[in-house]
């Protein structure tokens, strides 16, 4: 955080506000994680990895129509996103299955679906995007949908040391690894 606030990058300020919303949210230190968050959204109200870090931090604590409204606000960002392999359409892949497990209201499983079918058929695909699947497979736990929860765990299993791991911790994406 302080080398990017000596550089006054606001994307990197953004990503380093990321960083320590993910960090904080770990340890159990809600009210730093909320304001990191906010400093970030302050600085990229667009962007997706916080909003959807911040919209699991509310629900996580319970406050669900504080986090519906930074769930509002991803899709309000992946709808205004062309489809394709960016984080606009793969935060929301991962989130929605995540918030659904907390709920247990599958409703918008299907909008993470279409998310993950966006990067996935896309002919720019990387392995490295592998870990929205687990989104995929947690939409397909849910559904219990065992046929599509196998398809997911195989496809998962052959990235799993494909798939850095620190990365993860730093975004709060889920990992590969479990």
């Amino acid at each position: 955080l302080a080398r990017a606030e000596r550089l006054q990058d606001r994307f990197l300020l953004a990503l380093a506000c990321l960083a320590n919303v993910n960090v904080c949210r770990l340890r159990g230190d809600w009210q730093a994680a909320r304001a990191f968050s906010d400093r970030g959204l302050a600085l990229d109200p667009r962007q997706n990895w916080i909003l959807g870090l911040r919209a699991v931090l509310e629900y996580e604590l319970g406050e669900f129509d504080h986090g519906e409204a930074y769930v509002e606000r991803l899709l309000d960002v992946m709808r205004a996103t062309t489809p394709g392999p960016v984080l606009e359409y793969i935060s929301p892949a991962w989130v929605i299955p995540v918030l659904a497990r907390i709920t247990g209201n599958g409703d918008r499983l299907d909008v993470a679906e279409q998310a993950a079918q966006a990067v996935l058929l896309s002919p720019y695909f990387k392995p490295v995007l592998a870990h929205l699947r687990v989104g995929r497979a947690l939409t397909s736990v849910l559904r219990n949908d065992l046929a599509a929860a196998e398809r997911q765990y195989a496809d998962l299993l052959q990235w799993r040391d494909e798939v850095a791991t620190d990365p993860a911790l730093a975004t709060g994406e889920p990992s590969v690894h479990r």
